[in-house]
Formats: C-alpha cells, sequence, structure tokens
C-alpha cells in the first residue's frame, strides 16, 4: 500500500508539473503572438496614415493647380501603394470621400456665412452715392430716421472741402435733400429726431447752396418759398438755417428775385422788427438785403416796393446801440433806391405819351413799371 500511494503520489505531481510547463509555454507563446500581432497592426496603421497623408497633399496640390474636374479625375487615377490590400485601399478611398465631402461642406458653409454677410452688410451704406438715396428715401419710420441722420453726418463731414463739394453737385444730393425736406415740413406733429434731421437737413443744405452748380439745382425745386416761410418760425433752429440758406443764394440774381417773389423782403422786414429774434439772425436777413442791393439794378427796383417801411426800419436801426447791425444798416441806407425808380418811371411815362401801340415795352420791363408807379406816388 504503501508503495502504491507513493507512486501515485509522484504521477501525480509529475502531471501537475507538465501541465503547469505546458500553460507556461503556451502563455508565453500567446503573448508573443498578441505583441507581434500589435506590432504589426500599428505598422499597418502608420503605412494606412502615411499613405492617407500622401494622398491629401496629392490632392490638395492637384484642386489648386486645376479646376474641380480635373481635380477629381486625378485623385482617381492616384495608385495604390504596394503592400496594401483592396479592403484598405476602400477604405482609404472612402475615407478620401469623406474628407472631400467634409472640405466641400466647410467651402459650402463658409460661403453661405460670407454670403449672409454680405446680405447683412448690403443695407449699410458704402457710397457716397449710398447716403444719398437714403435721404432721398420716403421712409419716416425711426430706423430710417436714424440712418438718415448718420448719412446727413457723413454728408456734413465731406461738404467743407471744395472737391467734394463739387462732386456732390454732380450728384443728385440737392433733389434728395429738398425731398426729405418736404416730406418733414408735411408732418402735423414732429418727434425730437425728425425735427433733428430737419435741421441737420437745412445745415446740409446751406452748405451745399455754396456751389453755384447746386443753386441753380435748387432753383428748379421751387423750395425757396418753403425756406421764406421758415424765417420767422417760432424754432430758432430752422429760421437760422432758412437765413443761412437764402444768404447763399442772395447772391445769385436769379435766387433773390425768387426770394423777392416769394414774400421775402416782408418776412425779413418782419424779423428785423420782431423783439423776439435774436441779434444774430437779424444780422443775417440785413445781409441777405445787402447782397441783393449789391448784386444789380433790378434787384434794387424790386426791393423798392416795400420801400417806405424797409426804410423806416432800417432807420430805427442806424439810431439804434446795436453796433452789429447799424454798419449793414448804414451800407443799405446809402444806396439810392430812387434814382432807379425815377429813371424807369420816366421812361414809361415817355412811351405811354408816344404811342398807344408800344404795349410790349410795359411787359418787357414789369419791374421798373412796379416800381415808377410807386415812386411816383410817393
Amino acid at each position: 500500500m504503501d508503495v502504491k500511494t507513493t507512486v501515485l503520489t509522484a504521477a501525480l505531481s509529475a502531471i501537475t508539473i507538465y501541465a503547469g510547463l505546458v500553460y507556461y509555454f503556451n502563455g508565453n507563446e500567446q503573448q508573443a503572438e498578441k505583441k507581434s500581432n500589435n506590432t504589426n497592426n500599428k505598422n499597418t496603421t502608420k503605412k494606412q496614415r502615411n499613405n492617407r497623408k500622401l494622398r491629401r497633399q496629392s490632392n490638395r496640390k492637384s484642386r489648386s493647380n486645376s479646376s474641380s474636374s480635373s481635380s477629381s479625375s486625378s485623385a482617381n487615377s492616384i495608385d495604390i501603394p504596394f503592400g496594401t490590400s483592396s479592403s484598405e485601399s476602400d477604405s482609404d478611398s472612402g475615407d478620401e470621400q469623406d474628407s472631400e465631402s467634409s472640405s466641400r461642406e466647410d467651402e459650402s458653409n463658409s460661403h453661405e456665412i460670407s454670403s449672409e454677410d454680405e446680405n447683412n452688410n448690403q443695407n449699410s451704406p458704402r457710397t457716397i452715392q449710398d447716403h444719398i438715396k437714403i435721404l432721398g428715401s420716403e421712409d419716416l419710420s425711426d430706423t430710417m430716421i436714424s440712418k438718415k441722420l448718420d448719412s446727413v453726418y457723413v454728408l456734413l463731414s465731406i461738404v467743407s472741402f471744395s472737391d467734394s463739394l463739387k462732386l456732390l453737385s454732380t450728384l443728385n444730393t440737392i433733389e434728395a435733400v429738398v425731398d426729405s425736406l418736404n416730406s418733414l415740413l408735411a408732418l402735423d406733429l414732429m418727434t425730437t429726431n425728425q425735427n433733428s434731421l430737419l435741421l441737420k437737413l437745412g445745415l446740409l443744405l446751406g452748405n451745399l447752396l455754396q456751389y453755384p452748380n447746386n443753386q441753380k439745382k435748387f432753383i428748379e425745386t421751387r423750395f425757396i418759398s418753403s425756406l421764406v416761410n421758415l424765417i420767422n418760425d417760432d424754432d430758432k433752429d430752422r429760421s437760422d438755417f432758412s437765413l443761412f440758406c437764402l444768404f447763399n443764394l442772395s447772391t445769385n440774381e436769379e435766387g433773390a428775385t425768387e426770394i423777392i417773389l416769394s414774400q421775402g423782403i416782408k418776412e425779413i422786414n418782419n424779423l428785423l422788427e420782431s423783439k423776439k429774434a435774436s441779434i444774430l439772425l437779424k444780422k443775417q436777413g440785413l445781409q441777405i438785403l445787402l447782397n441783393m442791393c449789391l448784386e444789380s439794378k433790378n434787384l434794387r427796383e424790386m426791393i423798392s416796393v416795400d420801400n417806405d417801411r424797409l426804410l423806416s426800419t432800417l432807420k430805427n436801426i442806424k439810431e439804434s446801440k446795436k453796433t452789429e447791425l447799424v454798419d449793414i444798416a448804414s451800407k443799405i441806407l446809402q444806396i439810392d433806391f430812387t434814382k432807379s425808380t425815377t429813371s424807369s418811371s420816366s421812361s414809361i411815362s415817355k412811351k405811354k405819351n408816344n404811342s398807344d401801340d408800344q404795349d410790349e415795352d410795359k411787359i418787357l420791363l414789369p419791374n421798373d413799371f412796379i416800381g415808377g408807379e410807386i415812386s411816383t406816388k410817393r
């Protein structure tokens, strides 16, 4: 029994040791195989990555050097490197297509973004013509009023330069400003922003009227009567810009004639007699009168229609102690209106006495006739 037990025990231990050795050696072999497989996989992935990089670089070069059609054909004609399987090449081509589609999507997205930016910036003014179009718009909403104010500020910043003033005269700036002024003056009630826009437009108009070409365009708009109506406006700022515009027009005989025909002398006289008007406004009114008197004989004769009232007003100013007004009033009083009107009346009376068939001469000199009739009555 002892011998059998010993033999069995030895056999079992030998079997156990053998099984352990077999397991040990098999485990090492499996680990070695796993390590080799991992290294092979790593090498394969590295090769695939390198191949993909090369293909992408070649695709980029082909895109930059050729059109989209030629680039796609050149990308498809690239050879598969030696040692890669068909499945790998398919996956690589799939990756290339994915990368190309993603790049195309990025390009399309960037194009959409840029187009959206262009649409957003499309309404923002970029040129002088854009600002003029905004001023000419009939829209008087709060948003458009703000845009118009911005455009007026831009034009005011450049109008002081002679080159810019000449450039603006070639555009429809005067028409746009007058249209905007007409639309604002037609309102029964104005908001604060609308009134601010009105004042800034008037200031811009006064600056534009310094250029003779703009004066001609403005006379054609028939807006002088509206300016004359603003001379004695309750808002001093409105009166100020209207006198500023009329001052620049008074150096133009045609413009000065329109001022007189629009009852401008009467309104200026009311301004000079007003107790509410400031010295600055009255000074501008006197300067307008002086400009018209010095411009031409025709204008002096037209002004003589309201000569009595105007002369008394000027004499009162001369006798006052307001030195800023005395000098201009004295210069106007030194101008002799009587000689021109008397000579015109005598010439007309001769025409009447000579023949009844010379009625055409009366039509040719309507202003002389009016001045002559009034001067003879005085």
